[in-house]
């Protein structure tokens, strides 16, 4: 999180009120890498450039142009320049320029929105107005996670039509909460090929608000994907669809009670759930993607993904050959992630070895991998998670290999601590076909298994007792 002030110019009578409250406006700039790399561009990569910081542009956003440090320096020049429009012009400064609309184009982050800021209406002292306008009517600067996923379901919810309405809200308490899945199937919720535009519009707000850049761009591309393999399936045309991903709202969006929502569709799955006095849930969280790497066709060669494969393979070639016997736990991968859906207590105890163990470049990589993640969330959920994780102690998280140590060939790998399961495989379609999941083990969908188990338990006891 960035936080740019306008250098404080001297006041002079003269000065309009909106002049100096624009000198004085700071604006929370939401510039982590991850939203820079990716507002505008997708985590596709071909394989061959596999390992460079280059993405390559998604057609939808080609049209935005992130720029990093001009944001806050733009601001300051204009600001600073307010001052001498209200005097006279600057010596330096060319006169004509006051007669003439120059673009200086600054895009900030706002509650996930983007505005353009035209200088001349920020020497005219509206800039409050131009980055109040911008945003979409639920917005706020400086909402809480909460607040911001509040604002922005209800305003998903009012965009829809009353049947439509009626059928993406579910109770909060309702069994369908918690049944996720990541292949093709029949969903609760409201579609988006059944959405209008503004609803879809509504949609997306909802996905940006709640994810980073580089989680939104993964979600539309993994939904893009369909269009792929319609292309490359015999019979794509009957079961690929790119609209048939699915909204729904559990409960009534409430920054102070308890509610959730969930996108899915094929290979995506992301779940969100808010219960006060207890951190904000975002697992499970699912991304898959067949074809992993698009072999054929005008995409051919981008690839789905790339970092959560390619970080691990340079880590597990780089694990000291003495941890090699603990790391590998199987010789070949298990065919599909473990911690399916209804199979979240199938792992129980991490295996592998503890990152403790590792040096510390490969130490490192193991939070980086970790934090690509973690990343996919919006900065300050993800800040959240991994504070989590190194409070509970990263020598408590294990990370175990299955399967040979070849991108080509099926492998697995996982990364198991007491606040997190990160599930990787990639066996299906020559190892062209990715499953990942990120779970929470005290927190998927906001439940502690632990408060639940005794809740069962508690509860049998005591239909034991009227029955007997």
């Amino acid at each position: 999180m960035l936080t740019c002030r306008a250098p404080a110019a001297e006041a002079s009578p003269a000065t309009p009120p909106a002049l100096r409250n624009a000198r004085r406006l700071t604006l929370r700039l939401r510039l982590d890498s991850s939203w820079l790399r990716s507002t505008m561009a997708t985590s596709v990569m071909p394989r061959s450039t596999r390992d460079s910081p280059a993405l390559h542009l998604n057609d939808g956003t080609a049209g935005v142009r992130a720029i990093r440090g001009a944001e806050c320096s733009t601001l300051k020049r204009a600001a600073a320049g307010s001052g001498r429009a209200a005097s006279g012009h600057s010596r330096h400064e060319p006169q004509a320029e006051s007669h003439h609309e120059t673009r200086r184009a600054v895009e900030c982050s706002i509650g996930g929105a983007i505005n353009m800021i035209d200088r001349r209406e920020l020497l005219h002292g509206t800039v409050v107005t131009a980055v109040l306008a911008a945003r979409p009517a639920w917005a706020q600067i400086g909402d809480s996670p909460r607040a911001a996923m509040a604002r922005a379901a209800g305003a998903f919810l009012a965009a829809l039509e009353p049947g439509q309405r009626r059928a993406a809200m579910l109770p909060f308490t309702q069994d369908e909460r918690l049944n996720w899945h990541y292949v093709p199937r029949s969903r609760s919720g409201v579609a988006f090929k059944e959405m209008s535009a503004a609803g879809r519009a509504a949609a997306h707000e909802l996905i940006k608000i709640s994810l980073s850049g580089v989680g939104y761009a993964k979600a539309v591309n993994v939904m893009k994907l369909e269009e792929v393999l319609r292309q490359l399936e015999t019979f794509g045309g009957l079961l690929r669809d790119s609209e048939k991903y699915y909204v729904s709202v559990f409960g009534a969006p409430d920054a102070a009670g308890a509610w959730g929502w969930r996108l899915e569709g094929h290979h995506l799955s992301l779940n969100f759930t808010l219960v006060p006095s207890r951190a904000i849930s975002v697992t499970p969280a699912f991304f898959g993607a067949n074809p992993a790497e698009v072999p054929s066709g005008p995409q051919r060669g981008q690839r789905m993904l790339a970092d959560e494969q390619d970080l691990a393979f340079t880590l597990v070639r780089g694990v000291d050959p003495s941890l090699r016997g603990r790391l590998v736990i199987a010789a070949e991968s298990p065919g599909d992630i473990v911690a399916g859906p209804g199979r979240a207590d199938s792992l129980k105890t991490p295996a592998g070895i503890s990152l403790g163990e590792l040096g510390a470049e490969q130490r490192a990589l193991a939070l980086r991998l970790v934090e690509t993640y973690a990343r996919n969330m919006r900065a300050d959920i993800a800040d959240d998670e991994l504070r989590r994780m190194r409070e509970a102690g990263v020598e408590n998280v294990r990370f175990a290999w299955a399967g040979p140590i070849d991108p080509w060939q099926p492998h697995y790998y996982r990364l198991h601590g007491p606040t997190l399961l990160i599930e990787y495989d990639n066996s299906q379609n020559r190892a062209n076909h990715v499953h990942s999941v990120w779970h929470d083990p005290r927190n998927d969908f906001g439940v502690d298994p632990l408060r639940a188990h005794y809740q069962r338990s508690h509860h049998r006891e005591r239909h034991k007792l009227l029955t007997a």
